[in-house]
């Protein structure tokens, strides 16, 4: 158990089962997977806001410290994770590895996602 884990709070994961384009269009291929991950929370800050596209920057984004790796949209747009946060879905943008050998963790970023 890390030092950390106190700062850390439990966080509910949807990972999209894996799909595939089927004549140019998207198909899923299955129900999400539901994982409980460890992670701390905090809101983003103005530099890492200007990292995402336009377009997310006004819709509430976290960044997320956790000893998983989280699926990002940076590596697979049409199946990144959902993390649910105070009961607001928030699809993870990106993943970055922060491999020190100290407490070696992923630092993502999340920004909300909008009702259809």
């Amino acid at each position: 158990m890390s030092p950390f884990d106190a700062l850390r709070k439990n966080l509910t994961v949807r990972r999209p089962a894996a799909g595939s384009y089927v004549n140019g269009r998207w198909v899923e291929a299955g129900q999400p997977t539901e994982l409980t991950v460890k992670a701390s929370v905090q809101p983003a800050s103005t530099e890492e806001l200007e990292t995402l596209p336009e377009a997310r920057r006004t819709q509430g984004v976290y960044k997320l410290y956790s000893s998983t790796r989280f699926q990002s949209v940076q590596e697979n747009a049409n199946n990144p994770d959902i993390v649910v946060i105070d009961n607001d879905d928030y699809e993870v943008m990106s993943c970055q590895p922060w491999q020190n050998n100290l407490i070696n963790h992923y630092k993502a970023l999340a920004a909300r996602v909008q009702p259809a």
